[in-house]
């Protein structure tokens, strides 16, 4: 005879007056220079504008950073927004001049209302290192 065990799931709450930040979803794309040198690894990043949507932000951890960037693989923020079939872990977010790389997609109680972006804060948009 099998026996069961209780499983306590925590169920997360999200309305949608909590979604009072305006932030931006981007693509990022890499493009080789004009005339490129092989031993060279520059090249050209851009950044387009899926849309901007209504997010709340939770902080998860703090950063360490150096000049404004950090390297750490860490997650930092959730940030919620409503349900996109379009955002995966290639997408970006840039709210106030910081850049966030989407490391996990989640959609909440699989329900298509909510998805959690659990994030990690690369640093300001103003350096090009918080843009690898």
């Amino acid at each position: 005879m099998s026996s069961c065990k209780k499983i306590i799931i925590q169920k997360r709450k999200v309305c949608i007056g909590d979604l009072n930040k305006y932030i931006g979803l981007y693509t990022r794309s890499l493009t080789s220079p004009l005339n490129p040198s092989y031993s060279s690894v520059d090249y050209d990043l851009n950044f387009t504008l899926i849309r901007n949507v209504w997010a709340a932000i939770e902080n998860v951890k703090g950063i360490m950073s150096l000049d404004g960037v950090t390297d750490e693989e860490i997650p930092t923020h959730n940030i919620y927004i409503r349900y996109r079939n379009d955002i995966t872990s290639e997408n970006w977010i840039i709210f106030n001049n910081k850049n966030y790389k989407i490391i996990r997609v989640e959609n909440l109680e699989e329900n298509n209302i909510f998805l959690c972006l659990v994030c990690i804060e690369t640093g300001s948009t103003s350096k090009g290192a918080s843009k690898s």
